[in-house]
């Protein structure tokens, strides 16, 4: 049974089941989300799938890949929000077979590394959290496995084929994402005497894959350039890629920010023996830290700082921690079933949670008896540290949280019926934001016009729509103002309301407090 269950196959099956239970639990979250599939919906309209738009404005903010994904699923399955939501997160499933693979392709590999990496990948709490999004750091995940797969391959075989599919890989990672895609990639392919040894024809087949890769973003980003204008060629060549190292536009944190935040990023690991010497024990290990190390002192280094920027480097680190286990299980474990346990309180605790951070929208009672699957992990982990059972206790402990709290999330940030009302009223009158606006409408709302945006005021706008109507975001916003409002929407802490215009007076006297 065991050889038939292999733990790719276990993580590919747990996966989509979170993948499935998450997306149909929980709306579409605002602003990411809500924003990326409003630009694939744009795409999708408009048939321009050259240069991607957003509120009919052209959008250098994101290469278009993932616009790409959305709308070839749409062409096959139908434009449906479980379409929309399913493209990217099916596709970084792949990512768990990738990563076995590239295991079974490298120096010193072994069975039992093959078989936990993939379920060790899945426990990390970056990966669980991020796996369920349409967001492109799990998408360049992927590209960026194919791509060393494929260089392994080459390497062994020297065919042609192998070398083309990894230049193509790593071009498809730069149109994912930008250039960033060769932060993650030259740094561990350019360290292969320390984890590989001497291999003739090594850097030249690293150097033909990312000439070719440069080739294949160029073939997307040259049209691109001329078909946007000089401001889009400006900012895709420049502002979203040296631009965001030196001086970022948005995330600017502290160089150690990653530092401080590592014992999260390596739970539930970091409550195990994880750290035993030797750490640099085997061929496998030396390739793993150079997938991890210079990607996060450089990252660290580069000005804009995210949680998800690191998720490419994940599978290096499930590498290594799979190297590790018998150091990380050579006794029984207390502090990961004490987390669970800890996961289990915090569960049965879900309705006294709701009611005092979402207090519009109260928990059922039975959403505490949830909290006896994080009890039989804790009880699985303690009773068998040495088996599956560690790497998956906490993708399935925490994925038991957050769906019985899906109830309250639903409430707080499901913005359709809204954006759906932001349309009608769009078919009868001009509709502005009051505020910088990130799209998070068109989709939802399946709209078909782009929505104003008034960042210094409203006169001019009101003067010339005298039977206009406003969206506003206010924090706290009075019952009067609720009452004159057409339409109402709980948005994170505060609210969207859309107003007349004709009701604006009520309204400015509170300036709206919108956190895009």
């Amino acid at each position: 049974m065991r050889d038939l269950l292999t733990g790719t196959r276990l993580a590919i099956m747990l996966g989509l089941a979170i993948v499935l239970a998450r997306v149909l639990a929980y709306p579409l979250l605002p602003i990411d989300e809500t924003r990326y599939l409003s630009v694939a919906w744009e795409m999708w309209q408009s048939g321009n799938y050259l240069v991607p738009h957003i509120n009919d404005l052209p959008y250098p903010h994101k290469p278009p890949l993932l616009f790409w994904l959305i709308n070839l699923a749409w062409t096959f399955f139908g434009t449906s929000d479980l379409v929309a939501r399913l493209a990217i997160p099916v596709v970084g499933l792949s990512a768990f077979g990738l990563l076995a693979a590239v295991v079974r392709r490298s120096e010193g590999s072994n069975a039992g590394t093959i078989d936990r990496a993939p379920l060790i990948l899945l426990s990390l709490f970056p990966w669980t959290i991020y796996l369920a999004l349409s967001m492109f750091d799990i998408l360049v995940t992927v590209c960026l496995l194919l791509a060393l797969w494929s260089q392994l391959r080459y390497q062994s075989s020297r065919t042609l084929g192998w070398l083309l599919l990894s230049g193509f890989a790593v071009g498809l990672g730069m149109i994912a994402k930008g250039p960033v895609m060769l932060v993650y990639w030259l740094p561990l392919m350019l360290s292969y005497r320390a984890w590989r040894g001497e291999q003739k024809g090594w850097l030249k087949g690293v150097g033909l894959a990312t000439l070719l890769g440069v080739v294949v973003v160029l073939a997307w980003a040259v049209p691109a350039a001329i078909a946007g204008g000089s401001h889009y060629a400006e900012a895709i060549f420049w502002r979203q890629s040296a631009g965001r190292i030196d001086n970022a536009f948005a995330h600017a944190r502290p160089w150690y920010w990653y530092l401080k935040l590592l014992p999260l990023l390596l739970l539930p690991w970091t409550l195990t023996r994880f750290w035993k010497r030797p750490l640099v024990a085997t061929p496998l290990q030396k390739m793993a830290l150079w997938g991890f190390l210079p990607q996060l002192a450089l990252f660290s280094l580069f000005s804009g700082k995210q949680v998800h920027y690191l998720v490419p480097t994940l599978p290096f680190i499930a590498i290594w921690l799979s190297e590790q286990w018998p150091k990380i299980t050579d006794k029984r474990l207390w502090a990961v079933p004490a987390m669970l346990l800890a996961l289990a309180v915090a569960t049965w605790q879900l309705p006294t949670l709701a009611l005092k951070y979402f207090p519009a929208a109260p928990l059922a009672s039975w959403t505490s008896y949830l909290a006896i699957i994080p009890v039989i992990l804790a009880l699985l982990v303690w009773w068998k540290p040495a088996s599956r059972w560690l790497m998956v206790s906490l993708p399935l402990a925490l994925n038991t949280f957050l769906l019985g709290l899906s109830p309250a999330i639903m409430q707080y940030y499901d913005l359709e019926p809204f954006a759906q009302q932001v349309t009608r009223a769009q078919q009868q009158h001009a509709v502005a934001y009051v505020g910088g606006y990130a799209n998070q409408f068109r989709f939802l709302g399946r709209g078909t016009q782009p929505l104003a945006e008034l960042l210094h005021g409203t006169e001019q706008w009101r003067q010339e729509h005298p039977d206009g109507m406003l969206v506003v975001v206010l924090r706290h916003p009075s019952e009067a103002q609720k009452a004159a409002a057409v339409a109402t929407s709980h948005y994170r802490s505060q609210f969207y309301l859309l107003v007349n215009t004709k009701d604006w007076p009520l309204f400015a006297s509170q300036p709206a407090n919108d956190a895009d």
